[in-house]
């Protein structure tokens, strides 16, 4: 399912950051970039991936080393969603996210949004920005794009 396309863009200055998104005066899109579709999946693959990661360590925290185990060791997306959805029930609320995440993964802009908000919710503010950053570098390097300062 290809559920949108991916652009460069070109910013015009002064750009800054607001709490949630870039700001610029004017912007154009530059280039379509192709490989997008072909990429969607491998790309919310590694959302999940770094969520459930997140996910294992807040089990673990919260003293929950049995369910932490199954998460970590599940690889049927399926059943590590459903699992995920038994293992929320009784809390901690975060693992919540993992089963969002995976619910999500058609739609690759709402499976990063929860990813980063998985992030939030676990490691705070800067959980947020370390997987935005690695969402980040995973469009740059999985999809060979340059990198603007």
């Amino acid at each position: 399912m290809i559920l949108g396309v991916l652009w460069e863009v070109e910013l015009d200055a002064p750009i800054f950051r607001a709490a949630h998104q870039l700001v610029a005066v004017r912007g154009r899109l530059v280039t379509r970039i192709d490989a997008w579709p072909g990429a969607q999946r491998e790309f919310t693959g590694a959302c999940i991936e770094r969520t459930r990661r997140r996910v294992v360590g807040a089990l673990v925290a919260a003293g929950r080393g049995p369910e932490a185990d199954q998460v970590r060791t599940e690889r049927d997306l399926s059943a590590l969603r459903d699992l995920a959805a038994r293992v929320a029930d009784s809390g901690p609320f975060a693992v919540g996210y993992l089963f969002d995440a995976i619910r999500r993964r058609p739609y690759p802009g709402l499976c990063a949004y929860i990813a980063a908000n998985a992030a939030a919710a676990i490691d705070g503010q800067g959980g947020h920005d370390e997987e935005r950053g690695a969402q980040v570098a995973w469009l740059a390097d999985g999809l060979k794009l340059r990198r603007s300062g």
